[in-house]
């Protein structure tokens, strides 16, 4: 490994392209050529809750990265986790799920397509300035087909079947035996072209994710372990009796006891508890706790496998979900038709039946389908990352269409939006009007240094009028905390679940704040669902959507805070759910044959979303990457893109099944315009392209036409 400024530590394999103050960007031929490597170092980029920002170039293999300049030390060991090599994994589509959109690709990644068509183009242009002799360029051209036999090859080992790969280079074969190796060129251009195309777009997202919970977080998060030993240890691989040190914005994963020191930590992500608790030497953090203060050192109770909450849930495999007749019908062709073609066009090439030889490979409507299928998604994901929307892979975007049941969690109704405190003063109150927004505005000040994470709302974070906090005591002794302003005065403050009957709880519990003996007011703490939760129920009523809420709360509070929401079936709202049973929800539905998305944001919730066909989380503040590691779609703080995403994946499925005849018709007049020596071999290859270009015109009007969309209706090919 090699020094940045004798400081950071590269890993093998990587330059360093710049670096500046906060700031550096290396390079890296590894990153460019393995998807898995740039998904697990996007895993462990996300899990870094200092990080200020990333991004991976997959065309040039480079990463950028922004951080603390303070935490240039600590730069060198992330960059090692990040770069480790994971261990290649099963896919989570069984072998007789309906065909993936990504089996069509050749297995080229960006750069390597571009190098190989680049190739390909610069021999076809060599050839048309300065003739190259036949055989020469025969040779070349055949030695340019390695790649794709590798794959026929790599295929048939695992798979032991023909694949449709097989008919393009039977075809290519036959245009080189001719003496036409650079119409086999041209075929070639124009299939890296969209490989290269369709490969930078996917990133590497469509790697495994049939692992369980605690494979995902336990490889990609490391722990500094101070005791027995001082090293670092993947998160699955930390064993109880190891110890370890926390610090402020430290996120907690494993159920550790307090050896020594003293934290102030929230638990919202273990069930969505906003206030702030103080615990010292002795006291069990649960995994999912958050260090706002303090410092102390933890020795592990639970490992990862142990925790039930982590090795319960398992990935379903999509193959249980109904396949349209589309799909269905294409696997059928995909077991016969590939063979048969195939032993057609041998059978006419050895007879001296050129043309029909020609016709019968060139007759591959089923990988220029799942071609345009693939591309019109890519479309669709590119669009989405302009609105900060980040889907993980081109099959999410399609099970999305699939969904008819979305269950959410209401610790996400609190994140967008927040806790609005709302004041009660007495009317002998000797408190200036707005004093006790005031006061909490200075405790949370006090307690969160990080503004992107405050206790009850952004208003507050943002107010300029916050009273100057000397001390806060989290503990005085009745359940309540003790405030001692930089005036002198001094408040007691404290949740009360029975206050005067004038004073609103029917959401959470209110704060009284007390000046010695006397009751100085209430803060009432309002939680309402932000209007994209109510824009988005009734989207999702439109399109047949069935919505669930869960929560820890009884089941009347939450019908309370979700009134806004007008749910056709209060039946579907669930309280006091542990992690268990919001999970064994979500298996409920799966085994009625529906398709569920699941909306969560806290630890409890990540086994039903891990379960959930389609998992789903909320970019709010800076512990929301936590979720983002784990789920399948990342919004903003507009919970009604949901609603816009199911539309737009049921809008792209009609289309693009509707290309098919399009693509298959294309075809079949191309075949036998070849067979029958109508048209000539490029002729033929220009020919096979064209449906491409008119199947992708047709998703991007779809596309256009989901632009600036109020109302949801019935999907239709457009």
């Amino acid at each position: 490994m090699t020094g940045i400024r004798g400081q950071v530590l590269l890993p093998p394999l990587c330059s360093l392209v710049s670096d500046l103050p906060g700031r550096i960007r290396l390079q890296s031929e590894p990153l460019g050529h393995s998807p898995e490597l740039r998904r697990h170092c996007r895993l462990t980029l996300y899990s870094c809750h200092w990080l200020v920002s990333f991004r991976i170039n997959p065309i040039s293999g480079s990463l950028s990265i922004r951080f603390p300049d303070e935490r240039r030390k600590e730069l060198g060991y992330l960059l090692k986790d990040a770069f480790e090599q994971p261990e290649l994994l099963p896919s989570r589509s069984s072998p007789d799920a309906d065909i993936s959109l990504s089996s069509g690709i050749k297995r080229l990644n960006s750069g390597q397509a571009l190098r190989h068509g680049s190739l390909a183009a610069f021999l076809v242009g060599v050839d048309l300035l300065f003739p190259i002799p036949a055989i020469l360029f025969s040779g070349v051209t055949a030695l340019l087909l390695l790649p794709l036999m590798g794959s026929v090859i790599k295929h048939l080992r695992s798979r032991r079947e023909l694949p449709m790969d097989s008919l393009d280079l039977g075809f290519s074969t036959v245009l080189i035996s001719q003496g036409l190796a650079g119409e086999a060129l041209v075929d070639l251009i124009i299939g890296d072209a969209s490989t290269a195309l369709q490969s930078a777009f996917l990133q590497g997202d469509h790697d495994s994710l049939a692992r369980g919970l605690v494979d995902r977080l336990g490889h990609s998060i490391t722990l500094k372990i101070t005791a027995p030993w001082v090293g670092e240890k993947d998160l699955l691989e930390v064993k109880a009796g190891d110890r370890y040190s926390a610090e402020p914005q430290s996120l907690i994963y494993l159920s550790s006891t307090i050896i020594e020191g003293e934290l102030t930590v929230f638990n919202r992500l273990v069930d969505g508890q906003w206030a702030p608790l103080l615990v010292g030497v002795g006291d069990c953090l649960q995994p999912g706790s958050f260090v706002i203060q303090g410092r102390a050192e933890l020795e592990v109770e639970l490992t990862m496998r142990n925790h039930a909450i982590y090795s319960q849930s398992q990935r379903p495999s999509w193959a249980r979900l109904q396949q349209s007749r589309i799909q269905k019908s294409l696997g059928l062709y995909k077991r016969l038709m590939a063979p048969l073609l195939f032993a057609a066009g041998t059978y006419w090439y050895f007879s001296g039946a050129i043309q029909r030889s020609l016709g019968a490979f060139q007759f591959n409507p089923l990988n220029d389908w799942q071609t345009s299928n693939l591309a019109s998604r890519l479309t669709a994901m590119a669009e989405l990352r302009l609105h900060n929307l980040k889907i993980r892979d081109a099959d999410s975007l399609s099970i999305l269409g699939k969904v008819s049941h979305v269950v959410i969690s209401r610790s996400c109704l609190d994140q967008i939006g927040g806790i609005m405190p709302i004041e009660h003063l007495p009317v002998d109150s000797p408190l200036a009007k707005h004093t006790l927004l005031r006061l909490l505005a200075g405790m949370q000040r006090y307690l969160v240094t990080q503004d992107s994470i405050p206790i009850w709302s952004n208003e507050l974070s943002l107010s300029e009028d916050a009273l100057a906090v000397d001390s806060l005591n989290l503990d005085n002794g009745e359940g309540g905390w003790r405030v001692r302003l930089a005036d002198g005065r001094v408040f007691d403050v404290a949740t009360q679940s029975d206050p005067p009957a004038p004073i609103p709880h029917t959401h959470l519990n209110p704060l009284e704040v007390r000046q010695g003996d006397q009751v100085m007011g209430y803060v009432e703490l309002h939680t309402s669902p932000d209007p994209s939760w109510i824009e988005l129920c009734r989207a999702l009523g439109e399109l047949g959507v069935a919505i669930h809420i869960v929560g820890s709360d009884k089941r009347e509070r939450i019908a309370q805070m979700v009134a806004p929401l007008l749910l056709p079936d209060p039946g579907t709202i669930h309280g006091e759910c542990s992690w268990a049973e919001r999970l064994e929800l979500v298996q409920a539905l799966q085994a009625d044959g529906a398709c569920v998305a699941y909306v969560g944001y806290v630890l409890n919730d990540m086994p039903a979303a891990f379960q959930a066909d389609v998992s789903i989380s909320i970019d709010v503040d800076d512990d929301s990457a936590f979720s983002e590691g784990i789920c399948d779609v990342v919004i903003d703080q507009d919970a009604a893109w949901i609603a816009r995403l199911i539309d737009m994946s049921r809008r792209l499925e009609a289309t693009a099944n509707s290309n098919f005849g399009l693509i298959g018709i294309t075809h079949l007049v191309s075949a036998a315009a070849t067979a029958t020596a109508l048209i000539n071999p490029l002729q033929t290859v220009l020919l096979a392209d064209l449906p491409l270009v008119l199947a992708e015109l047709r998703n991007l009007s779809v596309l256009a036409n989901l632009k600036g969309r109020k109302r949801f209706n019935s999907p239709t090919a457009d």
